[in-house]
């Protein structure tokens, strides 16, 4: 029975996810979101986590909700490229549902993965993009975290006077949020 989903793992070629694949995915998500720190259980079933990830559909929560289940484990085993992959397929969920605060956090992690893998560019244009929808929400902590990705991209390429003028900026920022921790 298709759940009316569009899905990149459409085995009958109608474009719809079956309801065996997403109680397929459910599961996986299900044990994950559990005990997200089982990353042995994770390592085990990576294979059959991705399989689940590929039916997810692309227009709804479900996929949200794998990215931010997911993204810790990935980040730890270093897994940067498929995490971008993952969060671009994140991107077109937010930008289907209109969570243009989502959004933002997904570019800036996007950003973060390329800085990671020391293209700097990629990064710089993730983290701007970010920032105008940070900006555009009124998501200041967002909007400051994504300034600080910004110098440190720039401390990075060795542009350390770039660096701290954008790294004042942020403080700027998180000043008027009244969260100490950011400074």
């Amino acid at each position: 029975r298709p759940t009316g989903g569009l899905c990149d793992g459409d085995d009958r070629g109608d474009g719809l996810m079956s309801s065996v694949q997403e109680r397929h995915a459910q599961y996986y998500l299900n044990h994950v979101t559990a005990d997200s720190e089982d990353w042995p259980w994770i390592d085990r079933e990576w294979v059959q986590i991705t399989r689940a990830w590929n039916n997810v559909c692309t227009s709804g929560q479900l996929v949200l909700d794998y990215v931010d289940a997911m993204s810790d484990f990935m980040k730890a085993k270093g897994l940067w490229r498929e995490l971008i992959q993952w969060h671009e397929k994140g991107l077109e969920s937010v930008r289907r549902l209109g969570k243009r605060e989502a959004e933002g956090l997904l570019l800036s992690t996007i950003g973060v993965c390329h800085q990671t893998l020391g293209e700097h560019l990629q990064a710089l244009e993730a983290y701007e993009t970010a920032l105008l929808i940070h900006r555009q929400v009124e998501d200041k902590p967002g909007e400051a975290q994504t300034i600080i990705n910004i110098g440190q991209a720039f401390y990075e390429s060795a542009d350390f006077r770039r660096a701290i003028e954008i790294y004042e900026r942020a403080l700027a920022i998180v000043r008027t949020t009244h969260d100490r921790y950011p400074e």
